[in-house]
């Protein structure tokens, strides 16, 4: 629905970091109306049981880094190896960078929230937030595509 596909910035980022995401947070539209139909893919990524086995693995990989990791060397390498620090100062941008953008915005109108407070509360705990949300949000309703279709089918 953008003027410009998302993936080449996605890739990007998974050299870069968010530092290739931002031009695409940055210049892309708001769409809180999505006009389609759900294909495969999309009907996999928006079920909850989705967004529940990314929050098992998130608390599963925090976990072992939790119980088997080494801290010191950690901050040793966080001061003296640049990707570490790099890396590590990426994913803080990212929390940061996430609720300024329209995505999650765009999301929560396009399922029908409106209220404000689950905005700041999944805002307000980078990662898990985000993660959460994923597992308890709405549904995309079918209906509503099912008109987009009947309403961009007659506009042709």
């Amino acid at each position: 629905m953008q003027n410009f596909r998302a993936w080449p910035y996605f890739i990007g980022s998974n050299f870069t970091g968010v530092i290739c995401l931002l031009p695409y947070l940055i210049f892309r539209k708001s769409n809180q109306v999505f006009y389609g139909t759900k294909d495969q893919w999309l009907l996999i990524l928006e079920q909850r049981a989705t967004g529940a086995c990314l929050l098992v693995a998130t608390i599963g990989l925090l976990g072992y880094a939790v119980i088997a990791g080494n801290w010191e060397d950690y901050i040793q390498q966080f001061f003296h190896k640049p990707f570490v620090h790099l890396i590590s100062l990426d994913f803080c941008l990212m929390c940061l960078i996430f609720p300024i953008s329209s995505l999650f915005d765009d999301d929560m109108a396009r399922r029908g929230l409106k209220d404000k407070r689950i905005f700041w509360v999944v805002a307000l705990f980078p990662l898990f937030g985000p993660l959460v949300y994923l597992c308890l949000r709405p549904s995309l309703p079918e209906t509503f595509f099912k008109e987009c279709d009947a309403t961009a089918n007659s506009l042709l």
